[in-house]
């Protein structure tokens, strides 16, 4: 894992601002037709557990919040089973 994460370190910076400089838009989220799992670390720093919930609440009807007990931010890399398990559930339905 980490030989692939230096071979991307010169993109990060540039991904970095992109990511900081992102505004969710409510009412283009509110648009969307097709079911949305969202998946947030009950251990996610606060704001990240805040935009999450937001996000899901925008979306309407069918979008889904999904909380991984125990994890932060980067559940897909400390439980990748857990991780991969619930997008697996969410694709089967």
């Amino acid at each position: 894992m980490w030989q692939r994460r230096i071979e991307i370190a010169p993109t990060l910076v540039r991904e970095g601002r992109t990511v900081n400089a992102y505004t969710a838009d409510p009412a283009r989220l509110g648009q969307l037709k097709m079911p949305v799992r969202f998946l947030v670390g009950t251990v996610s720093p606060a704001a990240l557990q805040a935009s999450t919930a937001a996000a899901a609440a925008a979306v309407p009807g069918s979008s889904e919040l999904v909380e991984l007990v125990g994890q932060g931010h980067t559940a897909i890399d400390t439980v990748p089973d857990e991780f991969v398990a619930q997008v697996l559930a969410f694709l089967k339905n």
